[in-house]
């Protein structure tokens, strides 16, 4: 919570499937500050326009993605996010910095 800065204004969108570990992070975290989670609709995870559409439509402000997910996103477009985090696989250094020009990023990688 300290970390990200996070209350109970925010929307934090839960990209993960249940059977992942960051689900149990999106769910628990949020609601127990009394913040919004929005979970994005299966049709969603393949399309990232419908994706965006949703984020932006849901004023989402705090997600996490794959790497390969957060490459495909546009952040110029997704103003309402403040922080998103990525990792489990090597993000590429333009797509951290350009995402850095609108919002906080976490990447957490492990060797």
């Amino acid at each position: 919570k300290k970390i990200y800065d996070m209350d109970e204004k925010d929307v934090l969108l839960q990209f993960a499937s249940i059977a992942f570990d960051q689900s149990v992070w999106d769910i628990f975290t949020i609601l127990s500050i009394g913040g919004t989670l929005c979970v994005l609709p299966p049709e969603c995870g393949g399309n990232i326009g419908l994706a965006e559409n949703y984020i932006i439509k849901n004023s989402v402000s705090i997600a996490a993605f794959t790497p390969a997910y957060l490459r495909e996103l546009h952040p110029e477009r997704l103003l309402s996010m403040r922080a998103v985090e990525s990792g489990g696989d090597k993000v590429e250094r333009d797509v951290v910095q350009n995402w850095k020009k609108f919002c906080r990023v976490f990447y957490l990688w492990t060797y």
